[in-house]
């Protein structure tokens, strides 16, 4: 359809001048010349398939010498799915026409309108199934993901509560298996920001790496721009960026590790813990260690 709008398509007015046709005039009708707008919409055989559409398009008494006139005037006339059959149909007319051009075989107005209706059924089906499948990924995305076999994912996050002044830290530490190694709750007075109060909760998920003597590790927050500053060398020279130095710091004495980003839906259960947290009485620390007795969770 681009193309059409460009005026790009081999009509006959192009081809004449780039000089591999001698006539400019229309194959079908010989009547007038052949350019976009005419092949597609303003020549006879064009109308007599328009004619045949149930839709409002066979009333349509738009007439432009520029196809791209015409489709900006529909565009500002009908709805989504009156445009959609205008486009499938206005290409099987083009189809239609260099079918006769070239084979001589010309294509009822019925049967290509029947056809364009097919066409526009399947490609509807498979849009429904490609959203459906869309929706599908995007919800295997947003859970929480199992680390690989031998490595531990710890998910931290923050919560601010402006009444009390103070901070609220969830982290918990799970397996391949889903299993909860250990959690932590802290709550600390802080400033009323949402980045400083995530680059501390990055320092406490490495702190905990390094408890738990975790070799191999992955933290995993829903700050995204935390969990960037993490991982690539980016240089801050406030107080998130001497944390985010911290955690760079702590990390290196890991044999592996990374950080990943989940949206905050993957990341319910450190989110859980920080509300719990913020909400305690005074400098609170509770951590439990679950690794003798494992617990399962599905979040």
């Amino acid at each position: 359809m681009w193309r059409a709008c460009l005026e790009s398509l081999p009509t006959r007015v192009n081809l004449a001048k780039k000089q591999i046709v001698e006539s400019s005039k229309c194959p079908i009708c010989k009547s007038e010349e052949e350019n976009v707008a005419h092949a597609l919409w303003n020549c006879s055989s064009a109308m007599d398939v328009w004619s045949q559409t149930q839709s409002g398009l066979q009333k349509c008494s738009f007439r432009y010498a520029n196809f791209r006139e015409l489709v900006e005037a529909l565009m500002s006339h009908y709805d989504q799915d009156s445009l959609e059959k205008f486009v499938i149909i206005a290409r099987n007319i083009w189809h239609r026409r260099n079918q006769f051009v070239f084979e001589n075989a010309f294509t009822h107005p019925n049967a290509l309108v029947k056809k364009s209706r097919k066409t526009l059924e399947e490609y509807k089906v498979l849009q429904q199934k490609q959203m459906k499948q869309h929706g599908r990924n995007a919800q295997i995305q947003n859970r929480w993901q199992p680390p690989p076999i031998g490595v531990t994912k710890i998910n931290w996050d923050a919560s601010l509560n402006e009444d009390r002044g103070r901070a609220g830290f969830g982290l918990v530490a799970r397996d391949h298996t889903c299993s909860i190694l250990a959690t932590k709750k802290l709550s600390k007075p802080c400033l009323m920001d949402p980045l400083l109060a995530e680059s501390m909760g990055g320092l406490y998920a490495a702190d905990m790496a390094y408890e738990m003597d975790c070799r191999l590790v992955i933290l995993e927050g829903d700050s995204l721009t935390i969990v960037q500053g993490i991982e690539k060398q980016i240089d801050r020279w406030d107080r998130v960026g001497m944390i985010l130095s911290d955690i760079k710091h702590r990390l290196v004495s890991l044999t592996s590790w990374r950080v990943s980003h989940v949206k905050r839906c993957g990341n319910v259960h450190a989110h859980n813990l920080a509300k719990e947290a913020v909400l305690s009485p005074g400098d609170v620390v509770e951590s439990v260690d679950f690794s003798a007795n494992l617990a399962h969770v599905n979040t």
